[in-house]
């Protein structure tokens, strides 16, 4: 039967709860010594402009907390490295940022022995080394690897420059690699320095736009023996949106869906639908219309006469005769269109 252990500085007895660590039980061990030992000062590289952290030979994205990035760093490379060393015997050790005051990180240390938890204190230097990542550096030397040029098939509105900002904002990865970004009368460029991020964007505007993409490439020398080239993709996007009135082979419709790289189309004259993928999109001839070419008017059923609608024109009384389905009840208010001397009921 082995003897009773008691702290060589309290005098406390060793039991379930109270082990004894190297002669010391766990209130004394923490005043004299620590559960892990790490350097006196703890260096983290940081890139100025985007924030990036190097980290295992590698920049990678950790927060704009100071504090979190240091307690990812000693949990994730102090204590797996052996940069930081942890006292023998104990398991599950865990470090916490408790707070960082003029250069020195204030932690909390934690770690089991023998099934008991214990904690302590901890106080370290920090030093921040800001020094730019290669991206930043790139981008601050204009440097970019493909260019993705944004046009449309029609004179570009606000409204689609917004949509398509709106699907490239909730693309990972495009904001740190942007280099550049222009607006013209008839378009956009944007500057990237990666190549497959470039793709990954063309991709995106054709899934969500219908899109149509053309690929070019241009030499820019040579790296390190290495022939370079440019990517440039051209995207031209319909231009179309929700509501508008277009001319499809000599059909009117409204677009009544752009997304998922299709264009949904209601036609006025039978209420037909006529989807459009993005290869028959580009083949077909669709002409958008803009409201200097039709006129609309507000008008009321009166009833249907020989498969036609029989409406009149609120302001000027006008009645006119539409090839409609019986579709409104009289007296149902609508809206007519009236496009090169031919009248069509808004379906």
């Amino acid at each position: 039967m082995m003897g009773r252990r008691f702290c060589v500085r309290c005098g406390s007895e060793e039991g379930p709860d109270n082990p004894i660590i190297d002669s010391l039980c766990p209130k004394c061990f923490v005043n004299e010594r620590s559960i892990i030992k790490l350097p006196n000062t703890i260096k983290i590289t940081i890139c100025p402009v985007c924030g990036s952290v190097y980290y295992k030979g590698s920049w990678i994205k950790l927060g704009d907390d100071l504090s979190e990035v240091l307690e990812f760093l000693i949990n994730n490379y102090y204590l797996t490295s052996g940069r930081g060393v942890i006292y023998n015997g104990f398991t599950n050790v865990s470090v916490k940022v408790t707070s960082i005051e003029e250069g020195k990180a204030y932690l909390s240390i934690e770690g089991t022995y023998e099934g008991v938890r214990i904690n302590h204190g901890y106080v370290v230097n920090i030093r921040i080394d800001k020094r730019l990542c290669p991206k930043c550096t790139k981008v601050r030397g204009r440097h970019f690897e493909a260019i993705v040029q944004i046009r449309s098939e029609v004179p570009i509105r606000r409204e689609v420059v917004e949509r398509v900002s709106l699907v490239l904002s909730r693309m990972k990865g495009l904001e740190e690699n942007i280099v550049e970004v222009k607006e013209y009368r008839d378009g956009v460029d944007i500057k990237l320095l990666s190549q497959s991020v470039a793709r990954q964007l063309a991709n995106i505007l054709k899934r969500e736009f219908a899109a149509k993409i053309t690929q070019t490439w241009k030499d820019s020398g040579y790296v390190s023996g290495r022939k370079r080239s440019k990517l440039t993709i051209s995207v031209r996007v319909p231009g179309l949106l929700e509501g508008d009135i277009v001319e499809v082979d000599n059909v009117l419709a409204v677009v009544t869906s752009v997304k998922q790289g299709r264009v949904v189309l209601r036609r006025l004259d039978d209420g037909g639908q006529l989807r459009l993928d993005q290869s028959s999109l580009w083949e077909r001839n669709v002409k958008l219309l803009t409201p200097k070419d039709y006129a609309v008017l507000n008008a009321i059923v009166l009833g249907y006469e020989g498969g036609k609608a029989v409406v009149q024109a609120e302001e000027s009384g006008n009645v006119y005769y539409i090839a409609a389905p019986k579709l409104f009840k009289p007296g149902t208010g609508v809206k007519i269109l009236i496009y090169k001397g031919r009248t069509y009921l808004m379906i």
